[in-house]
C-alpha cells in the first residue's frame, strides 16, 4: 500500500480465545512499523467498544520516515507467557523531499560545528587555485622596454652631449650645484625603475617625497646662471 503525507487509516483489533471463542480484551497491544533501515516506530492501540482496540494512524502526525515499512501487530497480557506478535503487512511511505534548511547566520555557530557533530564522513573540499595570469611572449615585452627606454637613452645624451658642455657654469659652485642637479635627476629615474621592478606605491613616495626638496633647491642654483644669462641684455653691434 502506497501512503503519501494526506491519508490516514485505521486497524481495528478482535481477539478470541482458541478454545472457548470467546471474546478476549488485550491488555497491552502495539503497532510496529519496521523501516528498511532499522528504524522503528510504535504505536498504541486504544480500547473501541467493548472487546475491540482500534489505532488511527496519521501519516503526517506519527512522523514515519519515507520508504516501505512492515507492519506488526504486538500483544500483550498477564495470560500470555510470551507477547505475541503477528506481521499485517507492508506498506510504503512516499515522503517529498525536505526543503533545505535555511542558511544559519553568520558567528552563531562555531566554525569546527559540524565536524564537531556530524557521525558521518564529510565531504571532502576541493580547492581551486586561481590560474597564473598570461603575460604577452618575450617579443613583445622585450620591444615594449626597449620603446620605453628609448626617450630615456635621448635624454641623457642630450644631457651628456658636447653642444652642451660650454654652456655650463665656469665657477666651482656652479659646477656642484649642476653635477648635484643631474644626480638629483637620475636618482628619481632610478626610484622610478624600482617602483616597476620592486617598490611599493607608498615606499616611492615616501623616497620621492625626500628627493623632490632636493631637485627643487639644486635646479633653483645650477640653473640660475643660465637664467641670468638669457635674460641679460646682449651689447649692440654696429
Amino acid at each position: 500500500v502506497n501512503l503519501t503525507p494526506r491519508d490516514t487509516f485505521s486497524v481495528e483489533v478482535e481477539l478470541q480465545d482458541a478454545s472457548t471463542l470467546t471474546p478476549v480484551v488485550a491488555h497491552h497491544a502495539v503497532l510496529r512499523f519496521a523501516h528498511e533501515s532499522s528504524v522503528d516506530a510504535t504505536i498504541v492501540l486504544e480500547p473501541y467498544q467493548a472487546t475491540a482496540m482500534r489505532a488511527v494512524v496519521s501519516v503526517a502526525s506519527r512522523g514515519l520516515l519515507s520508504g516501505l515499512h512492515t507492519v506488526s501487530l504486538v500483544v500483550g497480557d498477564i495470560h500470555f507467557h510470551n507477547a505475541l506478535a503477528w506481521e499485517l503487512g507492508q506498506i510504503n511511505v512516499e515522503l517529498p523531499p525536505a526543503p533545505p534548511a535555511p542558511p544559519t547566520p553568520l558567528y552563531t555557530t562555531p566554525l569546527l560545528h559540524t565536524s564537531d557533530t556530524t557521525l558521518q564522513a564529510l565531504p571532502e573540499i576541493t580547492h581551486i587555485m586561481r590560474p597564473p595570469p598570461t603575460t604577452p611572449p618575450p617579443t613583445i615585452s622585450i620591444v615594449f622596454t626597449a620603446l620605453v627606454g628609448v626617450p630615456l637613452v635621448a635624454f641623457v645624451g642630450g644631457s651628456f652631449r658636447a653642444s652642451s658642455l660650454p654652456k655650463l657654469p665656469s665657477s666651482v659652485a656652479g659646477i656642484v650645484w649642476s653635477v648635484a642637479f643631474l644626480v638629483s635627476l637620475l636618482s628619481v629615474l632610478a626610484l622610478f625603475g624600482l617602483y616597476w621592478l620592486q617598490l611599493d606605491m607608498f615606499t616611492a613616495l615616501g623616497y620621492l617625497g625626500v628627493l623632490s626638496p632636493v631637485i627643487v633647491v639644486t635646479g633653483q642654483y645650477a640653473l640660475a646662471p643660465v637664467a641670468a644669462r638669457t635674460t641679460s641684455p646682449r651689447p649692440k653691434t654696429d
